[in-house]
């Protein structure tokens, strides 16, 4: 079995294609001044503002910062928000293929010294018509085999359809790829079947019908989902850690959070460093060791943060 080491010295090996809703990420940074006249809020002046790609485009950053060789397909709108994520992609040489959308789904956060103290969110959720989800089926079908995996980021904003999960989870199968998922509870049953699914504790308790109050329920819910999916499983816990159920096998993992900062996009440097590991060579337990060590990471950063290499083989050594 390798070491951890020598599975993060072959990541920058691989080739990885992100399937999912493409988001920006939008910040605005500032400092209460006084009470606003117009009602009981504060009113904050702005001195920091920034973007960053958001949902499979975190993803999709997130493996670029381990060096892959990193592909993004989702949507984005013929806006100035689309301008903004497909040029962080050009920027950071990810490849991106996107469709049109009526609009780029934007998630505006307030921050006072780094703590969140608003969202405002931008979406219109729409589908495709059915000429549009059969070209993103060809593309699919025509690329897949040129990448070692494939993740799923599905949010649930209209990119993945049940007719391309479905297809996502044939075509790796033939192609002999792993296809490793994070959706939500009402997609979890178009990706039967695929290699492995990485709910968080709030979906996993709205699929199995568990609440989740300590390791024995999750463990519950966890083979809940294993079972009806007839997949791997990865269920992420927070505070709690994770636990991973295999086919014969379950493993926890104590959280190795000290500093909880922020938690905006850690489930995608989980999705993104489990997959990759795997791909690289560690079993299911190894990866997950290195996903749990990458969470703990960033969520001591503000915003949508991202986990270099090297941090990584700091944390582990």
């Amino acid at each position: 079995m390798k070491d951890l080491l020598s599975i993060l010295d072959n990541f920058s090996l691989k080739r990885v294609l992100v399937v999912g809703d493409i988001m920006l990420d939008h910040y605005l940074e500032g400092t209460p001044t006084r009470m606003s006249p117009e009602a009981p809020i504060p009113i904050f002046l702005i001195e920091r503002e920034w973007f960053a790609p958001g949902g499979a485009g975190n993803t999709a950053v997130n493996l670029k910062e381990f060096n892959s060789n990193v592909g993004v397909v989702g949507k984005v709108g013929n806006d100035h928000e689309g301008r903004i994520v497909l040029s962080h992609f050009t920027n950071k040489f990810v490849r991106a293929r996107t469709w049109i959308s009526r609009r780029t789904i934007e998630k505006i956060r307030g921050l006072d010294k780094g703590q969140h103290v608003a969202r405002f969110d931008r979406e219109i959720i729409s589908g495709f018509d059915e000429k549009t989800e059969n070209e993103v089926v060809c593309f699919l079908k025509e690329s897949i085999g040129d990448n070692d995996l494939v993740l799923v980021s599905d949010y649930e904003k209209g990119f993945i359809t049940e007719k391309i999960a479905r297809e996502l989870v044939q075509i790796s199968k033939e192609k002999g790829k792993m296809l490793i998922v994070d959706t939500k509870p009402k997609h979890f049953k178009w990706f039967r079947g695929c290699f492995c699914v990485k709910p968080n504790k709030i979906e996993a308790e709205e699929f199995s019908g568990i609440k989740i109050d300590c390791l024995e329920d999750a463990e519950k819910a966890g083979n809940i989902i294993k079972q009806q999916l007839e997949t791997n499983v990865l269920l992420t816990l927070g505070s709690m850690g994770m636990v991973l159920f295999e086919e014969e096998r379950t493993t926890r993992f104590t959280s190795r959070a000290e500093d909880v900062f922020d938690v905006t996009g850690a489930g995608d440097t989980v999705l993104a460093v489990f997959s990759l590991a795997l791909s690289a060579g560690a079993s299911m337990r190894q990866a997950a060791d290195l996903a749990n060590h990458a969470a703990a990471i960033v969520i001591a950063k503000p915003g949508t943060a991202t986990v270099s290499l090297e941090e990584l083989k700091k944390s582990i050594s």
